[in-house]
C-alpha cells in the first residue's frame, strides 16, 4: 500500500482521515490513518502480509478486497469506496511452477492477467512497472449513484511460505 489520490473528502470540513483495510479469506488488516487529508492524497508506505494457504478450499477465498475508509471517534467509520481483486489466477501460477513467487507487473498484467482475471474485475492502471491504480467504488452520498471515490496505489507479489 503506497498512497491514494482523488479520495473523496467525507467529514463536514472537507478532510478525511483515511486509512485503508485489506481482506483475504477470513482475514483482514488495515493500514495506519492518514489524518486530516484535505485534498484526497492520504499516503501509507505500509506492507501488509497474508499466510494464505493454496490450493484454497473455495474459489472466492481468492479475493482480495481493498476499502478505503474515513475514521471517526464520535460515530461509525465511513467507508468511503472499495474494490475486489481475484487473485486466483496468481496463485494458480504459484503453484504450477511450484512455489515460484509472481508479482503483478505491467507486462504481468498486459500479457496475461488481463484476461484470465474474469470479467468485472476493476482495470488497474500503472503508475509504472511494479505499482498500478485500483479505483475504488462507493455510494455518492449526494445522489446514490455508485461512483469512482477514490484510487489506492499497489505493488503485489504472492511468494511461496519458504520466500
Amino acid at each position: 500500500m503506497w498512497d491514494t489520490k482523488e479520495v473523496e473528502m467525507m467529514d463536514i470540513e472537507g478532510t478525511s482521515d483515511v486509512f485503508i483495510k485489506t481482506s483475504l479469506g477470513s482475514a483482514s488488516k488495515e493500514t495506519d490513518t492518514h489524518y486530516r487529508c484535505k485534498d484526497g492524497a492520504a499516503s501509507f508506505n505500509y506492507r501488509v502480509l497474508y499466510n494464505f494457504m493454496a490450493p484454497a478450499l473455495k474459489d472466492h477465498e481468492y479475493t482480495l478486497t481493498v476499502q478505503a475508509w474515513d475514521r471517526d471517534f464520535f460515530a461509525s467509520n465511513d467507508l468511503i469506496g472499495e474494490a475486489q481483486i481475484d487473485l486466483k489466477a496468481i496463485f494458480d501460477d504459484v503453484i504450477e511452477t511450484g512455489g515460484r513467487s509472481f508479482q503483478i507487473t505491467k507486462k504481468y498484467y498486459e500479457q496475461y492477467l488481463k484476461d484470465v482475471m474474469g470479467k468485472g474485475q476493476p482495470l488497474l492502471d500503472f503508475e509504472d512497472e511494479d505499482s498500478f491504480w485500483l479505483p475504488l467504488k462507493g455510494k455518492d452520498e449526494n445522489t446514490g449513484e455508485i461512483k469512482v471515490q477514490g484510487l489506492v496505489r499497489l505493488s503485489m507479489a504472492v511468494l511461496s511460505k519458504t520466500e
